[in-house]
């Protein structure tokens, strides 16, 4: 008893806090803030996969195992949206949230491994992403401040439960590419205190040694200063050097380091190699997606598209994102896109985000791609900028802009500064407006320009065959050109009231000497470098510009 009241229990949850914030952090403040984070599907419940635990346990690299994470990290999508599918979407389309969650599945898994207690296998375990501006899943101050918190989960479905933030696991990923474990170790030690804790009535009163105290302290401490990172800086004005342009020795060396195997077992590819091997594409991508060599940077974008489709899939995952970066009309170490809007050409969005700060000074940068070039690099960057103004109603941040013309536009949210800029890296505060023409009211013809000549309707009097040529054994040695559309376009208007067309085919072919290895065979007709150009023995440009006229 305190001052004649009962005395508020904080047993249930592990963290720290001042003396006088003690109060703060009592177990059912904590349980409302988790109960607020499932209203909010802001959790994501799961149980471990035993057979994952032992095969890392025996030996195995956590990576091999990516297809059976990936359906369990579907399998949680699942159950929170709770068959609703525009939920189960947004869910899947934020790219970040699942890389998150999937970080999150591998460093549980590995820790489970180690020699945690066997009973954490079977507690259900409950992934929460924070509130914007908070480190952890109920944050007060730096000094007090919540990391994890066990119970026996919601009265309709009561399973022993531990509870933390995906920033755990963030800073447990910001360790490992410093190649550190001392933070994984601290992880590990969480798990098992979490575990007896669930064991002693959901109560932390075992008294820890010194070392592990001071473990997990330096754990809560690096999810603090980790999580506190959701601006990263960037140069506005970029300091240009000269830069070695990419030759034939440094191509060869990247594909001897992407097809490394294992010595004695060719069977196997040597993961560590090949990872070398796709970080110096990393490297170079950025270096000459900063600079004015777009020569250079179309060898590596080859590179990595080779890349993508790679054996081990932390390889061609990378080799993926990397080609995001490279494509997309922004700064190369820009937020990658997480939500994606479709909008008809010439139409307002509203754009609204949950950021902390009132009169923090936001700004939403709205990125025009460009179809003049194969690449944009970030000297040639278009944008608008546009101040994003505080509702205190909703208490959230909105702009609204017009998108005139089709295409799509990247956006990120930033914040200004005296030399720099901050790209602010909270949920939803990047993405990706698909901008398609207004089609409402059309009726439009789909037409593929090298079958075109097929047509019957033109050729099947047997008098005249436009859009075919014939050699002196009857075959046709000629398909359709765009000068055959253009030719039939009056009529095809007349018969069918079409009012519009949709050209499809129409990229340049590859060619397996030219985009491929030499003994690959394409899945595609089309160059995987050549998406954005018409193919020649269509008409080329000349043809497609009279058809459009």
């Amino acid at each position: 008893m305190r001052n004649g009241k009962e005395r508020k229990s904080t047993l249930s949850s592990l963290g720290r806090f001042r003396v006088q914030d003690e109060h703060l952090v009592f177990d059912e403040a904590v349980k409302e803030a988790l109960a607020s984070a499932f209203a909010e599907n802001r959790c994501f419940p799961f149980f471990p996969d035993k057979d994952i635990v032992n095969g890392i346990r025996n030996g195995d690299p956590a990576a091999i195992y990516r297809e059976g994470l990936i359906s369990l990290r579907n399998g949680i999508y699942e159950a929170v949206s709770k068959n609703d599918q525009t939920v189960r979407n947004l869910f899947l389309s934020d790219m970040r949230l699942s890389s998150r969650i999937m970080g999150a599945l591998i460093y549980i898994h590995t820790a489970l491994a180690r020699n945690a207690p066997s009973s954490l296998e079977d507690r259900r375990y409950v992934l929460v992403r924070e509130r914007p501006g908070e480190s952890t899943i109920y944050h007060v101050s730096t000094e007090t401040t919540v990391i994890s918190h066990v119970g026996p989960g919601p009265p309709w479905e009561e399973i022993p439960s531990i509870y933390f933030g995906l920033a755990v696991t963030d800073t447990l990923g910001d360790e490992a590419k410093r190649g550190e474990t001392r933070l994984f170790e601290a992880f590990v030690l969480l798990l098992s205190v979490e575990g007896r804790a669930i064991e002693t009535g959901y109560s932390h009163i075992d008294v820890f040694p010194a070392e592990v105290s001071l473990a997990l302290n330096s754990l809560v401490e690096e999810v603090i200063r980790v999580s506190a990172r959701e601006e990263q800086e960037y140069r506005e004005i970029l300091i240009k050097k000269k830069v070695r342009p990419f030759t034939d020795k440094t191509r060869q060396r990247s594909l001897r380091m992407l097809d490394m195997r294992v010595p004695g077992d060719e069977m196997n590819f040597d993961y560590g190699k090949n990872l070398r091997g796709i970080e110096t594409l990393e490297r170079l991508a950025r270096i000459y997606k900063r600079g004015d060599d777009p020569g250079s940077l179309r060898e590596v974008t080859r590179l990595l598209v080779a890349a993508s489709g790679h054996d081990l899939h932390e390889i061609r995952d990378r080799a993926n994102i990397l080609l995001e970066r490279v494509f997309a009309p922004k700064e190369f170490d820009a937020p990658l896109a997480t939500t994606f809007i479709n909008l008809p050409a010439g139409s307002e969005h509203r754009f609204e985000f949950d950021l902390p700060g009132a009169r923090a000074g936001y700004l939403l940068r709205i990125y025009k791609n460009s179809a003049d070039r194969p690449f944009m690099l970030e000297g040639e960057l278009d944008f608008d900028e546009i101040a994003l103004d505080y509702d205190p109603r909703s208490k959230k941040h909105r702009a609204v802009y017009r998108f005139e013309r089709p295409g799509h536009y990247d956006y990120l949210v930033f914040r200004k500064k005296l030399k720099r800029a901050e790209w602010v890296f909270h949920g939803g505060c990047s993405g990706r407006v698909n901008v398609i023409p207004d089609v409402r009211g059309e009726i439009i013809l789909e037409i593929f320009p090298d079958i075109h000549g097929h047509t019957k309707i033109y050729w099947m009097d047997g008098t005249e065959h436009p859009g075919l040529v014939y050699n002196e054994h009857g075959e046709v040695i000629r398909l359709g050109r765009f000068s055959d559309i253009t030719f039939h376009l009056e009529d095809l208007a007349r018969r069918y009231f079409i009012t519009a067309i949709y050209l499809l085919g129409v990229q340049k072919r590859g060619s397996n000497r030219e985009d491929w290895a030499p003994e690959a065979s394409s899945p595609s007709p089309f160059s995987p470098m050549s998406l954005v150009e018409i193919e020649p023995s269509l008409g080329g440009d000349e043809e497609f510009r009279e058809l459009v006229e």
